[in-house]
């Protein structure tokens, strides 16, 4: 497959990047989405994955300050690699969230320029929320995971239970 043609072949088989991080994760026996019940982090962890999500963006900062393409290219992706992960670590529903911040985005808009006052970072490019506009409801979709989660470890417990135990002679 040409080079040309990757984009185009990656929506066809239904690319998605969080289900690759779950790939990964599940070969390093790494917490995995579905695994873990939707939490935030215990502190040791955080603060692995704070490090590690800094350690990317440094990355991503040093190569863009040597002119290093590659380098920032390489960064950004390790950037989301790593911040997927740390979904996986907290059992968020990645996909469903990334749809419900999406559709919020979408309803952004411009900033007029950079002194606009909705703008907290002062730059034309900035884009801002206009009136009216509301955030995206996370409480659904983690609802969802979490009901998900209790229904998948009660499903491991009946089946569990409803093996024989072998009787050992004493």
């Amino acid at each position: 497959m040409g080079e040309e043609n990757i984009s185009n072949n990656l929506n066809t088989i239904g690319f998605d990047l969080f289900r690759d991080v779950g790939d990964f994760h599940h070969k390093f026996k790494l917490p995995t989405y579905g695994e873990t019940p939707p939490a935030t982090l215990l502190p040791d962890v955080f603060m692995f994955r704070l490090k590690f999500m800094r350690e990317e963006l440094d990355e991503f900062l040093y190569c863009h300050l040597t002119n290093d393409l590659a380098g920032c290219a390489d960064a950004l992706v390790d950037l989301i690699y790593v911040a997927l992960g740390t979904a996986h670590f907290m059992g968020i529903p990645f996909n469903d969230i990334w749809l419900a911040v999406q559709d919020a985005n979408m309803r952004k808009v411009l900033a007029e320029s950079a002194a606009d006052p909705r703008s907290k970072r002062q730059h034309r490019f900035d884009v801002v929320k206009p009136e009216g506009w509301t955030p995206p409801d996370h409480i659904p979709a983690l609802g969802r995971a979490q009901r998900a989660w209790i229904d998948r470890c009660t499903r491991a417990m009946q089946q569990s239970a409803a093996k024989p135990t072998p009787l050992v002679d004493g």
